[in-house]
């Protein structure tokens, strides 16, 4: 069935509707529900959810072939933010939602219960399982049948609930955790798991693992710049030596040259059971993906060598050219190179064919001609084959590798039994590859789909302009020639003109929150790489004009040519014919013709023209501000978008982010800033006031007289505007005059006059990108300016945006004022800080700045200003510019003289120790080289002789530390690694001197009778506590640690009976065996036991409720102390070996730091005037403290000093 997306997003809509009622009312899932949450299959193939849909308006943003998605969508939405228990959750569910549009793609249970059967048809016995990437639990629920343990994770929120919900922790051995594979412990986790299986995430995403990234291993570092690398590398380091490892992955792991670094490191550490390729598209009806993937079987055998044949091609790549013979088409792995009757054993397939993978680029595409059931019967054929002769079995049970001798017995076996299905049954891989070439003979005729991936055809080049050909016509006449689009992403493109030569295009673009005209690079587009789609041409697309094109209506707007429209308007006393209706984008004028007025006509729904003028009556003169304020719909916003230049002329931009292409428009962006708010406002009621005067004073003088207006002065009809195509009938209306306010000056012919509308500003809130990059200083909630606006920051870590701030035009003045100054100070104390030289001019006009806004607003901490200085998010740290003497405010040092570095150094020192402390004073380390000019007399080898015992080599550092850093901290690790540097550097006497040092400040090691040693210390390996038990049990118990969880876990295969007698306690619900009772010595709980008693209520009738049983309880303490008491004794009789390794162990995580001393009384203060303090000299806990300042760069002093 084919991957139905509306149907996929109901039915997680159902299941994500489930998981907010089970947390709302806190309960676990029904088996009606749980057939529910079954039914979710993630948003891998979703990428609708990334889309506005908020507001019906939201639909014109969302692409035609997905439209009826929305309504689905906006459902989804408003269900989540509605039922969830708070905002906060509703916020992360969809967050999670929208990050796994390019992670979420789940495998069909089928195909994973063909790879459990193949390793369970070769008897491979998993007492503990690991699920890296769980998804819906696919790999998880499999193998938990045959498996003694699952452990699952899963990092996305919402999957990870839901499966959590259909497998409740610990139930049916399954434990879920919401969590990444990175978040696995480093020492509890390691050698434990028999298997590690999932289908794993792909792509180019980094993963932080801190042990990864921070080690001395290149190769692991490496492994984190790509999550499958990572999965592959991590799980080697996790399974238990000689564990499976069993991943499906994408193709790229095995087929890119770039990984090969990365194969030859697992060849090196483990052996290679399978390696098969599966079909082109196997996940397209589950995930809506056709990702190439693969199945990677590996058994980790630690420092082994590259076997010949199999493990040699998994290592290298082979190259497959084109046509020509000449270039490289495409890479793949060398276990798939050659004749496909050679390699089809190695895939799930009947065929390969040339084609492209889902990026568009050349590729082998694998078919299979049949069901997924088809499918998953020869994989499970395909990999118990080769399990059953690759896995080592030995190694798989004692963590040592099987012999070449039994190795020799292992084939003769596997060549016996052969030969007996020879006899028996035939060849199956014959028969199979004689299936698959009928099937391939059955396909030859068939006819190739078109390739969407061709971004540009043949038939499209020859249609498309050359570059700047079509650069005069206005936007909305010019032609689009094709349309592109990302099916993972927003990303959506129109290509106007065309360069083949540099396969450049220029077109309309949008990544979902604007489109914007710019230029477009083929090359970038088709290396497009997300989960394996890419940029697609639209093959529906016909070359359209692009005010045709619905959701280009925002850019377009009324730049296009219309058809004109000409109408006679008739009056008694003349005829007119008007012009066609232009639009006009001209700059207009500050002050109209003194002989005529305006006259306002009604506006077409769609269209919408600017008003005309009509004479007015002679004499009067007119001035009118219909052109200075009341711009038409698309004004210029210069405080929006700045104008930049864009094919040789200037371009201005309106509110929404659109270019303006009229040139001629720049004085009309000018004229826009010629009167403030204020003044606009007060002319305004001046106006209105006028208005209401000549208004009174002809109804007057109408009531006056009696008369009707004459003929003569009756409104004339207006020219209709253009109809809009979905109006057939034109209308008219009367004229709207606009008064002078010179008619009261003149006498006139009594008219009705009509008042001056009262001007509404509309202000564009919506958030957008903050275009700029966020400078160090800049925090969420940040006040800063784009394009002349100003707004906040958020969201500063993911993706800057900047919110728009709708304030009073003196608070948006001042705070302009405000942000130049932050600005200028930290780009003085960043280069003064960077480059230890001084900026004179920033730092005078930090004080220009300043001193004008002191001088108009007044000092930063005055009420006034605190106010709006605390609206940004660092504006606490601004108030500090200024600082309080006698009253007053005075300006801080930094507008003074640089305050990142000393202004005033020392030149000459008098000793070592003075240059020493120079040299931390400055650079915070100790400079030999700067220390050798303060003493110029002095060589070096001496000025090192005067400061042993102050100063120590680093060989890590290849460089001098203070005594005070270098022997601190855990010294036994600092020794080994420096013990370790001489072993290749044996003559160094400066390390030689340091190792000495570390060895002399280490702690005296605590001997073992000196240690109280408790049951369930987490320092003390799982696996002792599990020798013990299984001594002081007389049975084989397993005891492993989850560090996550604070838990211990604690498996036995056969209980004896000391387990279900001895140690145990008989409760009136259920009996506490001795392994519950030692996981509560672990624990160092005891067991809450109950027992039922009689009650009679308060009706008198008799009711049965349960209490505690204090006396099973007391016997359940009695034996949980015994086990306890057993460890202890049980340590007292093993071998001295062992005493000391628990002992070191012990010395080493715990016994082997050392604090620094910081001893300061050496140094000398000249410029103190002790006698004015009223002292002799500073206390030693002071000058320790000053040194220690100086030593780690600065710090925080909280000393008290006593008086003697």
């Amino acid at each position: 069935m084919a991957y139905n997306k509306k149907a996929v997003l109901e039915g997680n809509t159902e299941a994500i509707r489930v998981i907010l009622r089970l947390e709302k009312e806190r309960r676990e899932a029904t088996e009606a529900e749980k057939v529910l949450l079954r039914g979710y299959q993630g948003f891998g193939g979703l990428k609708c959810v990334l889309n506005r849909c908020d507001n019906p308006d939201d639909l014109r943003y969302w692409s035609a072939s997905e439209q009826n998605l929305f309504a689905p969508t906006q459902r989804l939405k408003q269900m989540i933010y509605r039922d969830a228990v708070d905002a906060s959750t509703a916020k992360r569910y969809w967050e999670s939602i929208k990050a796994s549009v390019l992670t979420s793609f789940y495998t069909d249970t089928r195909i994973v219960s063909a790879i459990a059967e193949a390793l369970s048809a070769a008897d491979v016995q998993v007492r503990r399982c690991l699920d890296p990437s769980a998804g819906m639990g696919a790999f998880t629920e499999t193998f938990a049948k045959s498996a003694g343990m699952v452990d699952a994770m899963e990092k996305d929120l919402l999957t990870a609930r839901i499966t959590q919900a259909l497998h409740p922790y610990g139930k049916d051995n399954i434990f879920v955790r919401q969590e990444p594979f990175e978040a696995i412990g480093e020492l509890e986790e390691k050698d434990k798991y028999d298997l590690i299986t999932s289908n794993i995430p792909f792509g180019d995403f980094m993963v932080y693992d801190r042990s990864y990234s921070k080690g001395e291993n290149i190769l692991k570092r490496e492994s984190t710049r790509t999550i499958h690398n990572y999965f592959f590398v991590k799980g080697l380091d996790t399974i238990k030596e000689g564990g499976l490892l069993a991943f499906i992955t994408s193709q790229g792991v095995l087929d890119s040259p770039k990984n090969e670094a990365i194969r030859r490191y697992l060849m090196q550490n483990s052996r290679l059971i399978s390696a098969i390729r599966l079909p082109s598209g196997m996940f397209s009806e589950n995930a809506g993906t056709d990702v190439g993937s693969d199945l990677i079987v590996l058994q980790k055998q630690s420092g082994k060598e590259i076997g010949e044949g199999i493990e040699q091609q998994f290592v290298q790549t082979a190259s497959v050219p084109k046509g020509d013979g000449f270039s490289i088409a495409f890479n793949h792995n060398s276990l798939f190179e050659g004749e496909w009757k050679d390699i089809s054993h190695r895939t799930i397939a009947i065929d390969r064919q040339m084609g492209t993978d889902p990026y568009g680029k050349p590729a082998w595409e694998y078919t299979f001609d049949g069901s997924i059931e088809d499918m998953a019967d020869s994989l499970r054929t395909q990999l118990s084959l080769e399990v059953e002769q690759r896995f080592d079995r030995k190694l798989y049970e004692t963590g040592i590798p099987m012999t070449e001798e039994e190795w020799q017995v292992h084939m003769d076996k596997m060549v016996q039994k052969v030969q007996e299905n020879i006899k028996t049954e035939g060849i199956p891989q014959e028969q199979e590859i004689k299936d698959k070439e009928e099937k391939k003979e059955d396909k030859e005729d068939e006819k190739e789909e078109e390739n969407t991936y061709n971004l540009m055809p043949d038939s499209t080049k020859k249609q498309l302009p050359k570059l700047y050909a079509t650069e005069k016509q206005l936007i909305g006449d010019r032609t689009a020639y094709a349309r592109y689009f990302f099916p993972m992403g927003a990303y959506t493109a129109y290509m106007l003109e065309y360069d083949p030569k540099e396969r450049i295009g220029f077109g309309a673009v949008t990544m979902g929150y604007g489109w914007e005209l710019g230029y477009m690079s083929l090359k970038e587009m088709e290396e497009v790489k997300v989960k394996g789609l890419g940029i697609e041409r639209d093959l529906y697309f016909k070359p359209t004009k692009l005010h045709e094109i619905a959701e280009l209506e925002e850019i377009v707007r009324e730049q296009y040519t219309k058809e004109p429209i000409i109408e006679e308007i008739k009056d008694e006393s003349r005829q007119e014919v008007q012009k066609p209706v232009q639009e006009d984008n001209q700059p207009q004028a500050m002050v109209e013709q003194v002989e005529e007025v305006l006259k306002v006509e009604e506006a077409a729904p769609v269209l919408h023209t600017e008003p005309e003028t009509e004479p007015a009556p002679e004499g009067v003169p007119v001035i009118t501000l219909q052109r200075q304020y009341e711009q038409e719909s698309r004004e210029i916003r210069t405080d929006v978008e700045a104008p930049r230049e864009m094919n040789g002329q200037t371009v201005f931009f309106d509110e929404d982010h659109h270019p303006i292409m009229d040139s001629t428009i720049e004085t009309e962006a000018m004229e826009q800033f010629l009167f403030a708010p204020e003044e606009y406002s007060l002319w305004t009621q001046d106006v209105a006031r006028v208005n209401n005067e000549i208004k009174e004073a002809a109804q007057q003088k109408k009531v006056s007289d009696n008369q009707p207006l004459s003929a003569s002065r009756q409104p004339k009809p207006a020219r209709s505007t253009p109809s809009s195509s979905r109006r057939s009938k034109k209308t008219a209306s009367a004229p709207v005059r606009e008064p002078s306010l010179f008619d009261f000056m003149e006498e006139a012919e009594p008219r009705k006059p009509q008042p001056i509308a009262e001007v509404k500003k509309e202000f564009d809130a919506s958030p957008r990108p903050f275009l700029s990059s966020p400078d160090s200083h800049l925090r969420d909630g940040s006040i800063v300016v784009q394009n002349g606006q100003v707004g906040f920051l958020s969201d500063l870590k993911r993706h800057p945006t900047f919110n728009p701030m709708d304030l009073p035009f003196a608070q948006l003045s001042r705070l302009k004022a405000y942000i130049g100054i932050r600005e200028s100070y930290h780009r003085l104390y960043d280069y003064e800080a960077n480059n230890q030289a001084e900026d004179k001019e920033e730092r005078e006009k930090l004080n220009r700045l300043y001193d004008g806004y002191v001088g108009r607003w007044g000092y930063f901490n005055q009420k006034t200003n605190t106010d709006v200085i605390k609206m940004d998010a660092t504006g606490v740290e601004m108030l500090f510019l200024e600082r309080s003497e006698n009253g007053k405010y005075i300006k801080a040092d930094i507008f003074d003289h640089p305050t990142a570095f000393s202004t005033s150094e020392l030149s000459i020192a008098s000793d070592p120790m003075e240059a020493l402390g120079a040299s931390l004073n400055k650079y915070g380390t100790v400079e030999l080289d700067y220390m050798s000019s303060l003493l110029p007399d002095m060589e070096e080898s001496d000025m090192l002789s005067a400061l042993e015992g102050r100063i120590f080599y680093n060989p890590e550092e290849d460089s001098y530390e203070v005594a005070d850093k270098f022997i601190s901290g855990n010294v036994i690790e600092k020794a080994e690694r420096i013990e370790s540097w001489l072993l290749d550097h044996p003559e160094h006497e400066e390390a030689k001197q340091s190792l000495t040092a570390l060895r002399a400040a280490t702690p005296t090691p605590i001997p073992f009778a000196d240690l109280d040693f408790n049951l369930g210390e987490r320092w003390i390996p799982a696996k002792v506590y599990g020798k013990f038990a299984s001594e002081f049990f007389e049975t084989d118990i397993r005891v492993s640690y989850h560090s996550n969880m604070d838990e211990y876990a604690i498996g036995c295969d056969q209980k004896n009976g000391n387990i279900w007698h001895k140690y145990a306690v008989q409760g009136e619900f259920r009996r506490y065996d001795g392994l519950n009772l030692l996981k509560h010595a672990l624990h160092n709980t005891i067991p809450d036991i109950n027992k039922s008693k009689t009650i009679l209520d308060a009706e008198g009738n008799e009711k049965t409720i349960k209490v505690r049983d204090g006396h099973a309880i007391q016997m359940a303490n009695a034996k949980i102390e015994e086990i306890r008491q057993g460890f202890v004794d049980w340590l007292g009789r093993t071998p001295d070996t062992f005493k000391e390794q628990l002992s070191d162990r012990y010395n080493r995580l715990f016994n082997c730091f050392v604090r620094p001393n910081f001893d300061g009384t050496h140094q000398s203060f000249p410029d103190l005037d002790l006698k004015r303090l009223g002292i002799q000299d500073l206390y030693k806990s002071q000058k320790d403290a000053v040194w220690m300042l100086k030593t780690n760069g600065g710090g925080i002093c909280d000393h008290e000093v006593l008086r003697p």
